[in-house]
């Protein structure tokens, strides 16, 4: 599920690119109005960019980049033009994208992903934090005995991820 994530992530984005550096005339036409046309592709890139790696800062940092460079291209384009609306929409998408990955990667990774893969990105420790506080601790995280016994086919957890799950 992670890597079909990433591919399409990456498809995405190359889709993106590919949409805005030809001429106006070579692109499809959809009744879509232009900023739903932005708001779908982005929107879905930062959730399969969410869903597929696990730093989401980073993430969220360089799609905003990357739409800025997306517009600032088209000023070199003959017959494209930049726009500011255009930059907002697409940062807002990304952001919201892959916000909706965030909140639905509990769901996803319970059912599809290997339980190692949740438990070492960094989306999880904030999650489990607040489950714990909350004063719920979910099946699928490990219990303070089964710390130093990664699941199968698993990496071992680092000596941070040790501590954090020991509370030391």
């Amino acid at each position: 599920m992670k890597n079909l994530s990433r591919i399409v992530a990456w498809i995405l984005l190359f889709t993106i690119v590919i949409l805005t550096v030809v001429p106006p005339e070579d692109r499809p036409v959809t009744a879509a109005p232009h900023d739903i046309e932005h708001m779908g592709i982005f929107l879905l890139a930062g959730a399969a960019f969410g869903f597929g790696y696990a730093n989401l800062l980073v993430q969220l940092c360089g799609l905003i980049l990357f739409s800025a460079a997306i517009e600032l291209v088209q000023l070199v384009i003959p017959g494209r033009h930049a726009r500011l609306d255009d930059f907002i929409v697409d940062a807002l998408d990304v952001g919201i994208g892959i916000a909706l990955a965030f909140a639905c990667k509990p769901m996803v990774v319970k059912k599809y992903w290997n339980r190692a893969d949740w438990l070492t990105s960094p989306a999880s420790t904030v999650f489990a934090s607040f489950r714990f506080y909350a004063g719920a601790a979910p099946d699928d995280l490990p219990l303070r005995e089964d710390i130093n016994k990664p699941a199968s086919c698993a990496r071992p957890l680092s000596r941070l991820e040790r501590q954090w799950w020991s509370g030391t």
